[in-house]
């Protein structure tokens, strides 16, 4: 694979690094394309990284997505980072191409930083949630639609990424629309965004292995972790849920059940022997004892 000019990154720093609930991200996805590898062999990286757990759990987060190999498209596990975990990922690319593609790559992290930093706050973003609330009150409209008005109109996902120079806009944007009612029934409004949850039974919960249920291993094996994403994602955008089957979650929470239940036998086992020991340990100390006594006279 060709490894992608510093030039693009710097131009598109949007294309590699994401918000994610206001922490940055990139992937690995990402940074195979950035430096010319293969997607299979950043991830193998990845899983021989000499970092501690602590570290690989912060910074580190694995998910299942359907990326494009070739001609065909398959799923994949796919491993979310933010820069520290960028940073540790990348020290062993060498080369001076690599190091303008890391160069590149740090210097997007802290423009989106910056950009972040310019985005307005809860307090700031009181006015249009007022506004919104005029709106559905007055039109009669659920909020994900108000808000979808919003997010058509300024082309963002969610208010979070407005920018101070466009809270006024949408306030007044809003309040326009709260006054000419009739506009509201001349334009098409967006079509609300809809989230599936889908999880059918992959694996019987007898089938579950430790590393699947606990670990970095879960990151990517994990459909309750998936689950609880979606639904932090579907509270932050406002998206209809769509339930399909939850067999899958349902055989998950078994297996963990299980693994709780037998750890906890087998540390109860442990604590009995433990005291079984005690007791014995105990028994000969005072045998001994009596033994020196009936020496000694």
């Amino acid at each position: 694979m060709t490894a992608i000019t510093s030039t693009h990154i710097t131009s598109n720093p949007e294309d590699f690094i994401k918000s994610v609930q206001g922490a940055l991200r990139t992937t690995s996805l990402k940074v195979a394309a950035a430096f010319g590898k293969n997607h299979r062999d950043v991830l193998r990286k990845i899983d021989k990284l000499d970092c501690s757990e602590k570290f690989t759990s912060a910074h580190f987060c694995a998910h299942e997505e359907v990326i494009q190999a070739g001609a065909v498209k398959r799923r994949s596990k796919v491993v979310e980072m933010d820069k520290d975990g960028f940073m540790f990922l990348v020290m062993g690319f060498t080369g001076q191409k690599a190091a303008q593609i890391k160069e590149a790559y740090i210097n997007a992290f802290n423009w989106m930083a910056e950009k972040l930093a310019r985005t307005v706050t809860p307090d700031e973003r009181a006015g249009l949630r007022a506004a919104v609330t005029m709106l559905t009150t007055k039109r009669g409209l659920m909020h994900s639609a108000a808000y979808s008005l919003v997010h058509h109109r300024f082309n963002v996902e969610h208010i979070d990424e407005l920018t101070p120079e466009q809270l006024p806009e949408a306030v007044e944007y809003i309040h326009r629309m709260t006054l000419e009612g009739e506009y509201l029934g001349k334009q098409a409004l967006p079509a609300p965004t809809v989230e599936s949850i889908d999880y059918p039974i992959t694996r019987p919960w007898n089938e579950w292995q430790e590393h699947h249920l606990v670990g970095m291993d879960a990151m990517y094996y994990s459909d309750i972790r998936r689950l609880i994403k979606q639904l932090l994602e579907a509270a932050r955008t406002g998206a209809t849920l769509q339930v399909g089957s939850v067999a899958g979650i349902q055989e998950e929470l078994k297996a963990l059940t299980h693994l709780c239940q037998t750890r906890g036998i087998q540390k109860r086992k442990a604590e009995e022997k433990l005291a079984h020991i005690q007791n014995f340990v105990g028994s000969l100390a005072k045998t001994t004892g009596c033994l020196q006594s009936t020496l000694a006279r």
